[in-house]
């Protein structure tokens, strides 16, 4: 069992009903998954929610709808971190949508390793959104200590039963852009906030158009309870949102979409 699982289905039932659109759902909270008998919370926790929630953005979903999800586990202090991540990455999916809704899937990006340049695709989803008016680049970080979530584990039931990540080496992310597309404007989501600072750097990159340079991911989920508190860094978080603009009022949309104007 693969954590980057969740993308590879769902991208997979994208295609399946290409060309038209397809509303896709991410894994919420649900009581089935605890084991009343042993009494323990098996509830995904939030690098696992932050990855299933990002996985319907990168596989090019119209829509978004939440599996199975009981709002007691807000209260839940076991749950309460991943709730919070996942209402900070769907206030940034709500903040975007226009571009997830009608951008396309491009399968025009790639991570590379800074340091060898080989190529990390089997641990590291990237995706371009590609949007008239910006380029949506999501970043996923599924890399696994030695499968540690097993379906053995999960059977049992007697433990929580979580995958163990670890933190990506430097990369630059080759994003092969169309050539009527100028970047006017370049600037990361990231806990439900637009950052000043990115490490993107416009350069020729192989066949590539731009590479965004010296970006790292870490385990934590984002969001106040992520996993690294409300000081957690973006290269500390699990997955990151990067936003390629051709229309400089882009920046400014997307800031009153995440303060609720």
């Amino acid at each position: 069992m693969s954590p980057r699982g969740s993308f590879d289905y769902l991208s997979n039932t994208r295609l399946n009903h290409a060309p038209g659109p397809t509303w896709l759902y991410s894994q919420g909270f649900e009581e089935g998954w605890d084991s009343k008998t042993f009494k323990v919370n098996r509830q995904a926790n939030a690098a696992e929610i932050a990855i299933q929630v990002a996985s319907v953005a990168a596989a090019g979903a119209k829509g978004m709808m939440l599996f199975e999800t009981q709002l007691k586990y807000l209260s839940d202090p076991i749950s309460a971190p991943a709730w919070e991540t996942l209402g900070t990455l769907l206030r940034e999916m709500g903040a975007l949508r226009e571009y997830y809704r009608a951008g396309d899937a491009s399968g025009m990006s790639l991570p590379f390793n800074s340091a060898d340049g080989s190529n990390l695709n089997d641990t590291i989803i990237t995706e371009a959104i590609l949007h008239p008016r910006a380029v949506v680049v999501v970043l996923i970080n599924t890399a696994a200590v030695n499968n540690t979530y097993n379906d053995i584990c999960c059977a049992l039931g007697a433990v929580a039963c979580h995958f163990s990540f670890v933190a990506s080496p430097l990369m630059s992310i080759g994003v092969k852009l169309p050539l009527s597309f100028n970047i006017a404007d370049s600037f990361e989501v990231f806990n439900a906030t637009v950052l000043e600072g990115s490490p993107m750097i416009q350069k020729p990159f192989g066949n590539f158009t731009l590479a965004l340079q010296n970006v790292m991911l870490g385990v934590n989920g984002p969001g106040g309870g992520g996993g690294g508190g409300g000081a957690l860094k973006p290269e500390d978080a699990i997955v990151r949102t990067f936003v390629l603009a051709a229309d400089t009022a882009v920046r400014g949309e997307v800031e009153k979409a995440l303060s609720g104007e």
